[in-house]
């Protein structure tokens, strides 16, 4: 008697483990394992290292994927976050696109320091030089005063040197938008005639 029972236990545990484990295999994924979102964010996260500044969201979220969450000028991803302005992309927490923010600001302060000192240069040339060369210095008066246009090139803005009555000459970043064409003000010194000599004769 005792060995029917315990013949009948044993098959009742197999038929409970067979449903169990039929239970266990029907049941649907929940989502990716941990192995598979590690992975997606190591994806993300070497896909965003390589953005350029200025890129829109539009184009980040194409490349990255859909962000955890969207706050206007912040995208935020797993484990690192995007800054925008004016839906252009301006900086992260990721070291490599802080390095190119950097990079922009170091370019950008030593084209400011460039500018200045051509525009030191073109205030401090003398009148007689620059009508001397109407190729390179265009020369037009206004009422009582004399404007020239200088060209630096290398991608730089227009120059607009003024020379006022009483021997002062301003410089100014041209800005073809206003009347008098007078934009970020750059240099002001006294108007230099001649390299040598006689400094007060006006070459107009």
């Amino acid at each position: 008697m005792k060995r029917t029972n315990l013949i009948v236990n044993l098959a009742l545990v197999a038929v409970i483990g067979t449903i169990t484990l039929g239970t266990i295999e029907a049941l649907p994924s929940t989502g990716p394992t941990v192995a598979q979102a590690s992975w997606k964010t190591m994806r993300q996260k070497q896909k965003a290292k390589k953005l350029e500044l200025g890129a829109s969201k539009k184009q980040v979220i194409k490349k990255l994927g859909k962000p955890e969450r969207d706050d206007n000028q912040m995208l935020t991803y797993h484990d690192f976050v995007l800054y925008f302005e004016n839906d252009k992309l301006v900086g992260s927490d990721l070291p490599e696109i802080q390095k190119k923010v950097d990079k922009k600001i170091a370019v950008k302060n030593a084209r400011k320091k460039q500018l200045k000192g051509q525009a030191q240069y073109f205030g401090r040339r003398p009148v007689y030089d620059l009508q001397k060369m109407p190729s390179a210095y265009k020369a037009v008066r206004s009422g009582d005063e004399m404007w020239y246009l200088y060209n630096p090139g290398e991608g730089q803005p227009l120059l607009l040197r003024v020379d006022e009555p009483g021997d002062m000459t301003t410089v100014y970043v041209y800005n073809k938008k206003k009347e008098n064409g007078r934009g970020r003000l750059l240099y002001t010194g006294r108007t230099i005639y001649q390299k040598n000599g006689n400094n007060n004769q006006n070459y107009y």
